[in-house]
């Protein structure tokens, strides 16, 4: 294996880092908020919400992400066009960049295993805290914000962390659809030479080292989270 050609694929597969990042951190963002209303809905049984997301979860979180996001494409091919045209836009699938169909798969499934961590992290409150709130006359949703969520937060942050790298991760699979991302790219560099095994190495290096940046912001950030659920300053 050359040396220099392990170096070429890092820096091809550089140039596609912020493709990855997009790829990843919007859908954490989008998993995180949505993650926790469905969490919420489906902890304090809220009606018709909590049996169908119980329903729906269960089942996105069973599929594997590349079904999921082949599924997302072949949804987004077959009728995005039939809607744009019956409803008079202009725009049409192609114009549109197909990143955003793997932006949408992969949030679906950010949803689906980052909710399950918060419930995970709702559940292991007791009951007593509620009662604790509702007796000095907070309201549910005072509880929620002033008492459950600062306790749940810090069971929940190690998980989340797992969840981010597992989206990372996941975020490689787009090129099955087209887009470039960090793995694409630094197999670019092979391309020229056939040294496919540095290339791959250079790809493993990048998400090592973005995954390895990603644990120790949480770990410093648990850190805070736990000084301020002992109550320091």
């Amino acid at each position: 294996m050359k040396v220099q050609n392990f170096i070429n694929a890092l820096l091809s597969g550089l140039n596609y880092m912020p493709a990855t990042l997009w790829l990843t951190f919007l859908p954490c963002v989008v998993g995180v908020a949505a993650g926790l209303l469905i969490a919420a809905l489906r902890v304090y049984k809220i009606r018709f919400w909590a049996r169908l997301f119980g329903v729906v979860i269960p089942i996105i979180k069973a599929i594997p992400s590349i079904l999921v996001m082949y599924m997302t494409w072949f949804l987004f091919s077959d009728t995005f066009n039939i809607v744009a045209e019956r409803a008079g836009w202009a725009i049409r699938s192609k114009d549109i960049d197909i990143i955003w169909v793997g932006i949408i798969s992969l949030t679906l499934t950010a949803i689906s295993i980052i909710s399950e961590t918060f419930r995970g992290a709702f559940l292991s409150i007791g009951s007593g805290q509620y009662e604790a709130a509702f007796s000095v006359g907070l309201t549910r949703t005072q509880t929620m914000r002033r008492v459950i969520i600062p306790q749940m937060l810090p069971v929940a942050w190690p998980l989340l962390c797992s969840n981010i790298i597992t989206i990372l991760k996941a975020s490689s699979l787009v090129y099955l659809i087209g887009v470039m991302e960090m793995l694409n790219g630094s197999l670019l560099s092979a391309t020229s030479n056939y040294s496919y095994l540095p290339a791959y190495l250079g790809a493993a290096a990048l998400y090592w080292v973005l995954s390895i940046i990603i644990e120790q912001c949480f770990r410093l950030t648990g850190k805070r989270f736990r000084a301020f659920h002992r109550g320091a300053a």
